[in-house]
């Protein structure tokens, strides 16, 4: 198979034979030739290939004779129309991104001790604690250092492995939670592409202070005791909150058996 202006070989280019009902098929190779085992007869031949115009031609098979075919293909030229391309602009608001907004009405029904047990508030998300102890929020599974999370506008985030243990966020100086989900804004930095979420301070209404107690009492030897204190000057508003929480051991019945347990 070769070219007819230059007479180089012609690989990849389709063979067809067919003689009656039997047909086969193959292909020519780098050199441009190509075998085919044949029953002696009469057979038509049509060839093809990208950028050459298709060849037929009928070849006679003599028994016990091997046939020696050459099949020179002409170059096709190929005429289309002019190529227009459009586009048009997106505006920002058509942007896909989820924000969901949790109010401090929400907040309260959780009794939750800190942030990290409001976490079943926003759909898709959970909480996990790691290896060193630290209680790390994921969204939509994405990974840990993906996730972007604020107190206020300020970035939480440990610089140097991109985390932050929330769990050492009381709950009680929480007023609402903010969440964006899919393609968040580039106003929140960068390592976000699992979302972000910031955590509004609560504050008063008017000029004062506030301070509250509370204490919990729960199964397992579960205690938990926090003192918020909240206040707000002409030109400041503060938020501070000291909590303890300490929890027993869960008690199990007698002679259960673990899997994968380690006896001490």
């Amino acid at each position: 198979m070769l070219n007819d202006e230059t007479d180089a070989p012609v690989e990849r280019a389709n063979v067809l034979l067919q003689n009656g009902n039997e047909r086969q098929g193959t292909s020519t190779d780098a050199r441009g030739r190509f075998q085919v085992a044949l029953a002696p007869g009469e057979y038509t031949v049509e060839v093809s290939a990208l950028g050459y115009q298709e060849v037929r031609r009928t070849v006679t098979v003599r028994a016990e004779e091997a046939t020696s075919v050459t099949f020179t293909l002409s170059p096709r030229e190929y005429s289309l129309n002019e190529i227009v391309v459009e586009d048009q602009r997106q505006e920002t608001e058509t942007a896909v991104t989820t924000v969901q907004r949790v109010d401090n009405a929400a907040i309260e029904t959780q009794d939750a001790a800190d942030v990290s047990e409001l976490a079943e508030l926003v759909p898709a998300t959970h909480v996990q604690t790691n290896s060193r102890g630290q209680t790390i929020l994921y969204f939509r599974n994405a990974g840990d250092r993906q996730v972007g999370q604020f107190f206020d506008g300020a970035l939480l985030n440990i610089p140097w492995d991109n985390r932050v243990n929330i769990s050492l966020i009381p709950a009680s100086v929480v007023e609402e939670m903010t969440v964006t989900k899919g393609v968040p804004s580039v106003r929140y930095g960068a390592n976000v592409l699992g979302g972000a979420i910031n955590f509004q301070s609560r504050t008063l209404d008017s000029r004062g202070q506030r301070t509250e107690l509370e204490g919990v009492l729960g199964t397992a030897e579960q205690r938990r005791a926090s003192v918020t204190h909240l206040g707000r000057t002409e030109n400041w508003d503060y938020t501070a909150a000291v909590q303890y929480t300490e929890r027993g051991n869960q008690p199990l019945a007698g002679g259960l058996d673990l899997q994968n347990n380690q006896p001490l």
